[in-house]
């Protein structure tokens, strides 16, 4: 999993604006994490190590690290998760088939 410290480096490359719906696309293929924002690549950096199953909650939205409670102030308007890692041309074709 990408530490919270890696994802905040990350973040700092891309300025969101307030006020504004952004279509957010994560990706991991097994060595490389990818972000693409409304369809558009926007950043992507290296990363070792695979997801398993394991008994955790998958948080969404709160950081599950440490004892701090750190919050996603905003909304979520639909989140979809998948098994495998899409590529830019399935997840515009997922929203095709699903008319956005």
């Amino acid at each position: 999993m990408v530490s919270p410290a890696k994802m905040k480096l990350q973040a700092k490359r891309v300025l969101l604006s307030i006020g504004q719906w952004y279509k957010l696309v994560y990706t991991y293929d097994g060595a490389w994490v990818k972000l693409y924002i409304n369809d558009a690549f926007a950043d992507k950096w290296k990363h070792s190590g695979i997801y398993t199953n394991n008994e955790y909650d998958l948080i969404i939205g709160k950081s599950a690290s440490g004892d701090q409670q750190k919050f996603f102030y905003g909304s979520i308007a639909e989140i979809r998760l998948y098994n495998i890692a899409l590529i830019p041309q399935q997840v515009k074709q997922i929203d095709k088939q699903l008319g956005k």
